[in-house]
């Protein structure tokens, strides 16, 4: 399939998805928001694609969404109902992504870009990146991406950075947990990759099974969370990844799942 904002290429079992508007640092318009999601579709459907890499070209990740199409939305209520349901749509397919997701984070990730990062399971950061959330500064709140910022950075710092619009580096954002790691921009594509094709490189079942129980136990008591991982810990280990896994290890050889 071939996109218009961005771009999809599949090697060595890695989804690569390139947001790719440099010109306009990458916003997240209504084309880039549906496009991006269905990018994201295609590649959990893949059986070929064990992980995907989120990153930007040129000197930004994602400036977040597209303020010219702001511009219209106070004057269409309709619009701006399915804007932000496009955006919700967008995030909720990359939160419940079954695959690991890696956010390269080129350059300056502002608003929605950062919302991005949040979403992503893991995330990667150049020296050159920048975290924003700078809806305030335009009259509006990090809304739809609320709830992935305070998973990731807690509740305090979230609504610091929420109300101040407040920029930090890539080695305060690897601090408040944001990132996992800070490197050269030279070195930023080849670790994710590396990343990736680690992570690619384990059971699809235990990637599917630890991801949704991670998502689905989130808001649960821990006796309810108890409970439901009990379940699916008895399922993992009766399938037949985790057999591959122990003949693997006892026969000292790489698994073949």
């Amino acid at each position: 399939m071939t996109y218009g904002t961005l771009l999809y290429d599949v090697r060595e079992r890695l989804c690569r998805i390139t947001l790719n508007q440099p010109e306009r640092r990458n916003p997240l318009g209504r084309t880039a928001i549906a496009e991006l999601r269905e990018a994201l579709t295609q590649a959990e459907a893949d059986p070929a694609v064990r992980a995907v890499v989120l990153t930007g070209a040129g000197e930004a990740f994602c400036a977040g969404g597209d303020l010219r199409e702001f511009a219209d939305l106070s004057a269409h209520p309709e619009r701006a109902e399915e804007d932000t349901r496009m955006t919700m749509d967008l995030l909720t397919r990359a939160w419940r992504l079954a695959k690991p997701l890696v956010a390269a984070v080129n350059g300056a990730a502002y608003g929605g870009g950062m919302g991005l990062v949040a979403v992503c399971h893991l995330a990667i950061a150049s020296q050159r990146a920048r975290f924003a959330l700078t809806e305030i500064n335009v009259g509006l709140f990090p809304l739809t991406i609320l709830p992935f910022v305070r998973a990731a950075l807690g509740d305090r710092v979230t609504l610091e950075l929420a109300l101040t619009g407040r920029t930090i580096e890539a080695n305060e954002a690897r601090r408040l947990g944001l990132v996992m790691d800070v490197v050269s921009p030279e070195a930023l594509h080849d670790s994710a990759l590396r990343l990736a094709q680690s992570l690619g490189s384990r059971s699809p079942l235990a990637i599917r099974t630890g991801l949704a129980a991670f998502r689905e136990t989130s808001a649960m008591t821990v006796e309810a969370a108890l409970q439901h991982l009990h379940r699916a810990r008895v399922a993992l280990l009766q399938s037949e990844d985790a057999r591959e896994g122990a003949r693997a290890f006892l026969e000292k050889r790489e698994p073949r799942w």
